[in-house]
């Protein structure tokens, strides 16, 4: 069975239902958004009561148009003033993400 835990008879998440007047839409979204790590920590969590087990600890071997990544500052274009900022931003303790269109950086 997926979405009860511990078991089918017995689904300590339906104890939710007598408060769902009181969670909103999003509900989820809202309260484990956060840094990634503290991530990791709901998710096992939300997918034991969904009966889905461990998530895999392997990298994922398939290759993706796009992925997710956190930053504290984000600089777009790498010409010399992109450089700079991210230099900045980086010896400020700052995580950068510096992003350009063309493969070699420095303008």
């Amino acid at each position: 069975s997926q979405n009860v835990w511990p078991s089918l008879a017995f689904d300590v998440g339906a104890i939710n239902g007598l408060a769902s007047r009181l969670i909103p839409a999003g509900f989820y979204y809202k309260t484990f958004f956060g840094p990634p790590r503290r991530w990791m920590v709901y998710e096992r969590f939300i997918r034991k009561a969904a009966g889905l087990g461990p998530a895999p600890a392997d990298a994922d071997p398939d290759s993706f148009d796009h992925r997710a990544a956190f930053c504290d500052v984000l600089v777009v274009g790498a010409g010399p003033a992109g450089l700079a900022a991210a230099l900045a931003a980086t010896q400020a303790g700052q995580r950068v993400m510096l992003v350009e269109q063309d493969s070699v950086p420095g303008g």
